[in-house]
Parts: structure tokens; C-alpha cells; sequence
């Protein structure tokens, strides 16, 4: 089975956010160089804003980082590799995979 991945704008802040040292910059570089970054789009945003107002009212309220993340995979109708289930998991309209599901899946 094919695996298509790709990199949201968010999770590379996430990824550079704190980092010292050149070495560490590097790598990020380099996944940087082999994987297409996407940003997020005006429609992931409002997703994103949806999903946030749904988990408010739930009392289940994530990070603005992770809700920018879901609402980007959402927007692109793809599903999203993490190993926070926890956290992603709350959201229904989302396809939550973790690396294990798809080293295990061939």
C-alpha cells in the first residue's frame, strides 16, 4: 500500500519552535527537502474554528496548534498520522492514524 505524507506549516513551527543548534536545523532541513510542506488554508482555518467551538462546548477543548492540524488534514481529506490519539481522537469528522497502524499495514 502507498503512503502519501506530507507536513503542515504548523507542525514544522512545532518542529523548529526551541531548536538550538545548527545540527538539529539541519535535519528539519533535510525532512523539509523530501516531504511537501502545506499551509494552512483560509477553509482548514475555519474548520479548525469549528472544531474548536464543537470541543469548547464538550468541555474537550486541544491546543490551537492541534485543532490548525486537524482542521488542515480535514481540508486536504486526509488522515492524520500522530501518536496523540488522545487529543485527536475528540475530534469525530477526523481520520486518526498512528505510526504503528501503518508500519503494520503492509
Amino acid at each position: 500500500m502507498e503512503h502519501k505524507v506530507c507536513l503542515s506549516a504548523v507542525s514544522l513551527f512545532e518542529l523548529i519552535a526551541g531548536v538550538s543548534g545548527t545540527k538539529r536545523l539541519t535535519q528539519i532541513d533535510a525532512l523539509c527537502s523530501i516531504i511537501p510542506i502545506v499551509a494552512v488554508t483560509e477553509l482548514a482555518a475555519r474548520k479548525a474554528g469549528e472544531f474548536y467551538t464543537s470541543l469548547k462546548e464538550q468541555g474537550l477543548l486541544i491546543g490551537n496548534e492541534d485543532l490548525l492540524l486537524a482542521g488542515t488534514a480535514h481540508d486536504l481529506n486526509l488522515p492524520l498520522l500522530t501518536r496523540n490519539h488522545k487529543h485527536f481522537s475528540r475530534i469525530r469528522e477526523l481520520v486518526v492514524v498512528s505510526p504503528e497502524d501503518i508500519l503494520t499495514d503492509q
